[in-house]
């Protein structure tokens, strides 16, 4: 008797780590989070001063049903 009533506790938790697992490995494949970063410099001196500076910075949160971006962009020069 006490088999019967134990099997359907245990057939629940093993259903409920299976969905955690399932859904761990979807994020694995499809991640949440996704972002890239740039960042560059130029400096020449002599007959021509030149500087220059730019970056990028792009971040995706992606959970369905919103999809959320963040991007920066800078670019800065001078010339003398």
């Amino acid at each position: 008797m006490k088999i019967t009533k134990i099997f359907p506790v245990i057939a629940c938790i093993g259903a409920g780590i299976t969905s955690v697992t399932a859904q761990a490995a979807d994020e694995a494949v499809n991640p949440v989070w996704a972002g890239q970063a740039e960042l560059g410099f130029i400096d020449t001196s002599g007959n021509t001063d030149t500087r220059s500076l730019n970056g990028k910075f792009n971040l995706t949160h992606d959970q369905q049903p919103m999809k959320t971006r963040l991007k920066l962009e800078a670019l800065t020069s001078e010339e003398n």
